[in-house]
């Protein structure tokens, strides 16, 4: 006669403990960031993605004579402000690039005048850090007096516009920071792969994939430090852009029986005129600089990626070197 089985089980339900055990969700409450999408460019209203400033400083450790830290002392350097944002490229319901998006790209291409930012992500403490300790006077103030380090700007058929923005500079004025969000901001269309395009003057790239452009701007800073018993801080006192980088790339799907002359070796190429189209906003290169395209030998779909460095013409005026141009401009 066959056994029957038990179905009574060794283990006994337990009941909820009463202290949980220590793990990330248990014994803390987790930050959550401001719910605020939207910063203040030169007073006029943007809405970013993501938006992360800091107060940055160099701070290090000198050694002398051996390497331990029995003959070493403190290194506390400059004081700066650094930070990057990322928001989509769009226009007003009338067709128009916000006053915002235009104050920055403008400050990309040409930075000779310095940007305001107002927001309530920063903190920053005056006098010198190795004179007080601790630096616990921090105060939240606004962001008067900064340069667009870096701007990328890119197109895909997968994603709307993007533009990423580096930013570097100091805080001028010591103006308090009290931004608060505006409750009611009327939002624009977003720009889309479908209004994009490029060409140039060697082929129409009808079969562009992918655009990009890119903007570097170098920097370069001072400080001085005055003298001991007068007002004194280890914030950078002024600051320059020694030179301006522009740069862009595009991949193409090469056509069947086309474009056998027109594979790029690399090198100057006057009279090319690239002009980038990304809908609210086009960037126009008279004389690119090319670098060797890519172009793969496989038997799957063809894809050529050409990257430049462009230049504008010294026998040209001003306004022909002219870079960015907006809806209502004419190239």
């Amino acid at each position: 006669m066959a056994r029957k089985k038990s179905t009574k089980s060794i283990f006994t339900a337990m009941a909820e403990p009463t202290t949980k055990s220590p793990g990330l969700y248990s014994r803390m409450e987790v930050a959550t960031g401001l719910l605020i999408r939207s910063i203040r460019v030169n007073g006029d209203t943007l809405l970013v993605d993501n938006f992360d400033v800091q107060l940055k400083q160099e701070i290090d450790v000198k050694w002398f004579i051996q390497g331990g830290p029995r003959a070493s002392i403190s290194n506390l350097g400059k004081k700066w402000v650094e930070g990057q944002m990322t928001f989509p490229l769009r226009i007003e319901r009338d067709s128009t690039v916000p006053d915002a998006i235009r104050t920055l790209l403008r400050n990309a291409e040409l930075p000779t005048e310095s940007i305001s930012l107002e927001t309530n992500h920063t903190l920053s403490y005056l006098d010198i850090t190795a004179e007080n300790g601790g630096s616990d006077g921090n105060e939240l103030l606004n962001l008067n007096d900064l340069v667009v380090k870096s701007l990328n700007i890119i197109a895909t058929p997968d994603s709307e516009v993007k533009i990423r923005i580096a930013f570097y500079g100091r805080i001028d004025s010591r103006t308090p920071g009290d931004f608060i969000a505006i409750p009611d901001i009327p939002a624009g269309r977003n720009i889309s792969w479908i209004d994009c395009d490029a060409s140039r003057y060697s082929s129409a790239m009808r079969t562009t994939s992918k655009i990009e452009f890119n903007i570097e701007n170098t920097v370069e800073d001072a400080v001085f430090l005055t003298a001991f018993g007068e007002s004194r801080s280890d914030q950078i006192n002024i600051f320059g852009v020694t030179k301006c980088k522009w740069s862009g790339s595009y991949e193409e799907v090469l056509r069947l029986g086309v474009e056998t002359e027109n594979y790029f070796h690399g090198g100057w190429k006057v009279g090319e005129n690239i002009l980038l189209d990304f809908g609210a906003v086009k960037f126009y290169s008279r004389v690119p600089l090319f670098e060797v395209s890519e172009q793969p030998l496989s038997s799957r779909m063809i894809v050529r990626k050409s990257k430049f460095i462009t230049l504008t013409s010294p026998n040209q005026t001003n306004s022909q070197g002219k870079l960015i141009y907006f809806p209502e401009e004419e190239i």
